[in-house]
């Protein structure tokens, strides 16, 4: 019997080699530039999410009215009479030296919407200047009434030294009527490379 369990475990070797010199290499999944970018944690009250604000603009609000994953959501509520906003930055040393940024989030719409959203608007304070490149406006096409993901690129290599890119959904002011109507967002991603 002892040299049969030998022999099953000198043969289990041979087929199995294990050099000293092996080395494992564990897949690293990319990480979410956007800290808390599916809203469950709380930031000061209820109402806010950790690690994002409204910009001086009109906050958007947590809640659990609806949500694409998780518990929560953002919502944004345009009134017709001011601008609402729900915004992070994402530092510059996370992003020198890529080439592109990938941003993309899940928006529910509703039906009421008139005036200007945009669903992912970019600032980029870069080379000692501010600029507004084109994002992502929402689009007669858009699904309404259910989740649908959306997204859009950012040209990092137009850059050679980023301080910060601010990320908002913003509802705005378009022929003298600013956003009105509910979106809802949620599972916010950002991904460089």
């Amino acid at each position: 019997m002892k040299k049969f369990s030998v022999a099953l475990i000198i043969a289990a070797l041979c087929l199995n080699p294990v050099s000293a010199n092996e080395v494992t290499v564990e897949s690293e999944e990319e990480e979410n530039l956007f800290k808390n970018g599916s809203f469950e944690e709380v930031g000061r009250n209820e109402l806010s999410a950790k690690n994002w604000d409204g910009a001086g603009y009109q906050a958007a609000v947590r809640t659990q009215e609806k949500a694409f994953s998780g518990k929560y959501s953002m919502k944004i509520t345009g009134d017709g009479e001011n601008a609402f906003a729900l915004r992070q930055i994402i530092p510059g040393s996370v992003l020198n030296g890529k080439k592109k940024l990938e941003v993309s989030a899940c928006f529910y719409i509703t039906k009421s919407l008139s005036g200007h959203l945009l669903p992912i608007y970019f600032i980029v304070n870069a080379d000692g200047k501010q600029s507004w490149p084109s994002g992502r406006s929402r689009c007669n096409s858009d699904p309404k009434e259910k989740w649908f993901k959306a997204g859009t690129t950012l040209d990092l290599s137009k850059y050679s030294n980023i301080k910060y890119v601010e990320v908002y959904v913003l509802g705005w002011k378009y022929n003298k009527k600013y956003f009105s109507g509910t979106v809802y967002v949620d599972d916010f991603e950002a991904f460089a490379e």
